[in-house]
């Protein structure tokens, strides 16, 4: 196909040609964001056509769904001028602003010649305008829990953007994303969404404005941020841990604790670790008597990574590089420790 378009301030106008037969399915005959510098809605006025052969013509309105604008048949030239009845709008939901070709039973001898004539309409809803990105988007995930709090500001008046829909991903790709929420919002407001994500790992984001049709506007994405791996790291009870009750631990009023004994003790949590990544751990220490206590990654095989011994109250920050095998992460009491442990956080450090 070739296309020649003449553009002014009022006026559109697409020529196109196929004259080798060639198929062409969903084709845009040009881009409306291009051709517009400003919003506008366009109007089919009038056109010509001559489509040779047996191949047939399908014009649409792009959108969810595409809406039906004109078919043309094989046969000879035809004339279709709209002006006398205001033109033919843009019907499609959602609607792009472009128009999308495509030829039906086209082969070698079929051809077509197309002239559309549009105008450029000034648009008057303001539901209807394009929606404006919103800014300043961030995302926070929480020291224990495994949420994200994820915050922006709702572009200023005047504006047709009237809320937020909040996009989450494994991987930085937006296309694959999954919408996990949305808020409405008033103009230049500032707006905040907690996600209970349920897991740990590494996680991106992307707020995204929308208006009164559904149109929705440029993404804006926050940067990565990293969720605790472990379940149940308040000690709301001993559910996601094993080892509690036994050898010295145990859960109860919001915290672990060991008595001292006569052997080393842990407590221990299953979580996916990858090796050679690092992780930082974060736990606190209180009512503490005796001995000494660490954190831990280890596993039914290869070697354990040990992490400082701890013999004071505190809250404490180490970064551990898991290797093969570890599987676990452990909070190891000596023989002698006697003290309390709480809000443990093991998060992937993000590359």
């Amino acid at each position: 196909m070739a296309i020649y378009v003449y553009d002014n301030e009022r006026n559109l106008i697409v020529h196109a040609v196929n004259t080798d037969g060639t198929v062409e399915t969903d084709l845009p005959l040009f881009d409306v964001n291009d051709l517009v510098p400003v919003p506008r809605t366009l109007v089919l006025q009038r056109t010509n056509f001559s489509v040779a052969g047996v191949g047939n013509v399908s014009l649409e309105w792009e959108g969810t769904p595409n809406f039906p604008l004109l078919f043309m048949g094989g046969g000879g030239p035809g004339e279709l001028d709209f002006k006398r009845w205001g033109g033919v709008p843009n019907q499609a939901i959602d609607p792009t602003g472009n128009v999308l070709l495509s030829t039906i039973d086209f082969a070698a001898g079929s051809g077509y010649t197309l002239t559309m004539e549009f105008t450029k309409n000034p648009i008057t809803d303001p539901n209807m305008l394009p929606p404006d990105a919103v800014t300043g988007a961030t995302a926070t995930s929480d020291a224990v829990l495994q949420s994200v709090l994820l915050g922006w500001t709702m572009p200023a008046t005047p504006t047709s953007t009237i809320g937020a829909r909040i996009y989450r991903n494994t991987v930085n790709n937006f296309a694959t994303a999954k919408v996990v929420g949305t808020m409405a919002g008033a103009p230049g407001a500032a707006v905040s969404f907690g996600d209970n994500v349920g897991r740990g790992g590494i996680f991106y984001y992307w707020i995204v404005g929308f208006n009164a049709v559904g149109a929705e506007a440029t993404p804006a994405g926050t940067a990565p941020v990293s969720v605790n791996m472990l379940r149940n790291a308040g000690f709301r009870d001993s559910s996601a841990w094993t080892g509690s009750g036994t050898q010295f631990w145990s859960i109860s009023g919001g915290i672990a604790t060991k008595a001292p004994g006569l052997t080393a003790a842990q407590i221990l949590q299953p979580i996916p670790l990858t090796a050679g990544h690092s992780y930082t751990v974060v736990f606190t220490v209180s009512n503490f008597t005796a001995g000494t206590v660490r954190v831990r990654l280890s596993g039914d095989t290869g070697t354990p990574v040990e992490g400082t011994q701890r013999s004071a109250n505190g809250t404490y920050t180490q970064t551990l590089v898991a290797t093969a095998g570890n599987n676990f992460l452990g909070i190891l009491g000596s023989p002698a420790f006697g003290g309390s442990v709480d809000n443990v956080s093991i998060k992937e450090v993000i590359v």
